[in-house]
């Protein structure tokens, strides 16, 4: 007896963003402990060895799920003084941990590296220079903010 045969997905369709938007799903779903590389590959139709094609490991692809969702945070809130531009910046960031709350899990496992943290990073610092804090002070403000809207999220 044959065993029954897969559905695979059509040739062509996977890219970088289609996996990234699947393991975002995935993660959602599924929590941290359901993605893995051979979850991940069935639930797009294809080999575990195509997602290698595009990522080298899994901490890889984490961080380009990471940097997805973090990416525009900084840009969402340009506008106004730097009060307007904090808060939008974290409520901004409290949203999307709502929204996905595998991302705090993430968050608080993994390092923030990235451009997309890093720019997220510099919008909140900026801001808070502007509203007359030395570096120190802001840097330690960005962290306290940070930890609030994680545990703020995580409640939740």
């Amino acid at each position: 007896m044959t065993p029954p045969s897969r559905t695979r997905a059509p040739r062509h369709t996977l890219s970088h963003e289609v996996i990234v938007e699947r393991a975002l799903a995935v993660l959602d779903d599924r929590g941290p402990d359901g993605l893995t590389m051979r979850a991940l590959a069935a639930d797009l139709g294809v080999g575990p060895m195509a997602l290698y094609t595009y990522f080298r490991s899994k901490d890889e692809l984490l961080d380009a799920v990471r940097d997805q969702v973090l990416r525009g945070l900084a840009d969402a809130q340009a506008d106004g003084d730097w009060a307007d531009r904090l808060r939008g910046i974290g409520t901004n960031l409290y949203r999307l941990l709502v929204a996905h709350p595998t991302l705090i899990h993430l968050f608080a496992t993994r390092p923030l590296a990235g451009h997309e943290a890093a720019e997220a990073t510099e919008a909140q610092l900026a801001a808070l220079r502007d509203a007359g804090f030395d570096r120190v002070t802001a840097a330690r403000a960005h962290l306290t903010l940070l930890h609030h809207a994680l545990g703020a999220a995580t409640w939740e």
